[in-house]
């Protein structure tokens, strides 16, 4: 794709692409935290049993989204992940698509339609790709590949997914976790990036 529209390798802690509008300050609650340290930025994801996301003021429509993931020290079934096409801020819903990378190699493409109660639609499920680095210290560039209703998923640099739904056109994109029975789980984003895509006449 050439150089991106936009990149960020978290060098600087650049707190208004995250941070909440209302208070400048990065999300620390009950569900989720953001921290910038060491370069890096750290997701925490406090409730075991449970999807949590949070979103960037970054709003796409047809782009090429990627992540690169440091998964630290984790189980097989903590999670980390690109949500993307989500609602404005302050909507008032939540909605958008989640690409989730377990720390087994487990990938899952869901469709967010709300979080209050939680409703999800499973789009794509695969156990253990062959492409995605498994484990903890391990670290996976995840890209995704938004054009219209289609939707594909990479993995360092490889294929390893795609689907088509409409739902969603366009939105906010963020980083979602979801942690394992029993604990937190910490993962760590070291770049983010991406390349708006041309639209056909």
């Amino acid at each position: 794709y050439g150089e991106p529209d936009y990149e960020s390798p978290m060098e600087i802690a650049y707190f208004t692409e995250w941070a909440q509008a209302e208070t400048r300050l990065l999300p620390n609650n009950s569900s989720i935290r953001l921290q910038f340290k060491d370069g890096e930025l750290y997701v925490t994801g406090k409730r075991p049993g449970f999807s949590t996301w949070w979103f960037s003021y970054h709003t796409l429509s047809d782009a090429f989204i990627e992540m690169t993931f440091e998964t630290e020290d984790c189980s097989d079934n903590d999670a980390y992940g690109i949500i993307f096409h989500g609602p404005p801020h302050l909507a008032g819903v939540s909605y958008g698509y989640i690409v989730s990378v377990s720390c087994n190699g487990t990938l899952r493409i869901l469709r967010l339609d709300d979080a209050d109660p939680y409703d999800a639609e499973t789009l794509f499920e695969a156990d253990k790709s062959g492409a995605i680095n498994t484990g903890s210290d391990e670290e996976n560039v995840i890209g995704v590949r938004a054009e219209g209703e289609r939707f594909v998923v990479f993995a360092n640099g490889v294929q390893v997914a795609e689907v088509e739904d409409d739902h969603f056109e366009k939105g906010r994109v963020g980083v979602f976790v979801r942690a394992a029975y029993p604990g937190t789980y910490i993962y760590r984003v070291t770049n983010f990036a991406y390349w708006i895509l041309p639209q056909e006449d």
